[in-house]
Parts: structure tokens; sequence; C-alpha cells
């Protein structure tokens, strides 16, 4: 009688066992795809729409389109980065940490848009 209580108890060990293991891999796959994702996040960052970037820069949809028109006719006239954007069919997608970058650049560089001109 002994000997039966020794088996079951070794058996119900070893199922246990190989139900702790089994979660302990699958915590550790979901670990490296939630690490994963974060790491593509930090590479991307946060995008932004046409709407968005201008709400971020505290100016109009109308007044942030005039600047990238203007960068698009008058290249020339921008010695460092220009407004930085990814266009998809007839959406503008825009890099955050790029959109800073680009900010930075502008302010840096005193550059103006005005009356339709990039000073």
């Amino acid at each position: 009688m002994k000997k039966e209580y020794s088996i079951i108890i070794i058996a119900v060990s070893i199922v246990f066992s190989s139900l702790w293991i089994g979660k302990s891999i699958e915590g550790n796959r979901n670990n490296k795809a939630l690490a994963y994702e974060e790491e593509e996040t930090q590479e991307f960052g946060e995008v932004l729409s046409l709407s968005e970037a201008a709400d971020y820069l505290r100016i109009s949809n109308a007044s942030l389109e005039r600047v990238i028109r203007l960068e698009e006719k008058y290249p020339h006239m921008i010695s460092g980065k220009r407004f930085p954007y990814t266009k998809v069919e007839d959406e503008l997608i825009i890099k955050k940490s790029l959109l800073n970058e680009w900010l930075r650049d502008a302010n840096n560089t005193r550059r103006q848009y005005m009356d339709g001109q990039i000073k």
C-alpha cells in the first residue's frame, strides 16, 4: 500500500514539475516578445499624423502644410534639416524624434517661414 502511494506522489510531482517548467518557459517567451516589442517601439519612436504634429508644434495644420510646401519649393534655401515626414497615400507620418531634431535645427539657424518665403 505504501508503494502505491509513493508511485502516486511521484507521478503527481512529475506532472506538477512539468507544468511549472512549461509555464516558466512560456513566461520567458512572453518576456522576450515584450522586450522585442519595446525595443522596436524605441527604434521607431512615437509617430504623429500631420494634425498631431501641428498640435505638438502649436501651429495650425495650414501653417504646417505651408512650411512643407515652402521647403519642397525652395530646398536650396535650407542649410540644415528639412521637415521630416513620410507620405503614405494621402497621409503624412512624422517621427516625433526627427520632428524634434528638425525643430532644434530650425531654431538654431533662426529659420523663418513668413509671407510665402523661407528667411
